[in-house]
């Protein structure tokens, strides 16, 4: 097609598969669905894949629902006795002691559409060393508008308010 008066490759298909935008144009690929003007969208310029909506939410890959259905299922139809399905967060490089391994953060605005996040959990190696590989495990939460670490999985110990909070542990029973 003709971009800015120059002759441009879109797509170009072969018998190996077919590449959309190979001369890195300024170009966006998207997919409607029946309801949905971007049920897939890239967006070549800032490098970020949406499904379900042409906003970019600071991700890589957003996903957008605009009601309270599923955002994502992963879904295992493996009849067998093992486990399934599987989410891994992965980090490919070889790993150090201290590495943050993986964050899972649950974010929302407060009453003054602050962005917040309210709670999150922290992985991480505490012992890289290949044989006496150890972890941390960090569940961390907001009180009073400040985060404190309500569980802190480590080595040998298992902490319960590791900063000392005022908050009550209860166990409870029938």
């Amino acid at each position: 097609t003709i971009m800015a008066g120059t002759s441009r490759d879109r797509m170009t298909i072969r018998s190996s598969g077919v590449v959309f935008n190979e001369e890195s144009q300024d170009t966006d690929f998207r997919v409607e669905s029946d309801n949905q003007a971007n049920m897939l969208f890239i967006n070549g310029t800032d490098d970020h894949v949406n499904i379900g909506t042409g906003t970019d939410h600071g991700g890589r890959f957003n996903v957008e629902v605009g009601d309270n259905t599923d955002t994502a299922v992963f879904a295992c139809s493996d009849s067998d006795a093992n486990t399934g399905p599987v989410v891994a967060l992965k980090r490919t490089v070889t790993g150090a002691d201290d590495d943050l391994l993986g964050r899972i953060r649950f974010d929302g605005r407060d009453d003054g559409g602050n962005n917040t996040t309210y709670a999150r959990l922290d992985t991480q190696i505490k012992d890289a060393s290949n044989g006496s590989e150890s972890s941390k495990f960090t569940l961390k939460h907001l009180k009073g508008g400040s985060e404190i670490t309500a569980i802190d999985s480590a080595d040998a110990e298992f902490v319960i308010n590791q900063d000392s909070a005022d908050v009550d542990f209860r166990i409870e029973s029938d």
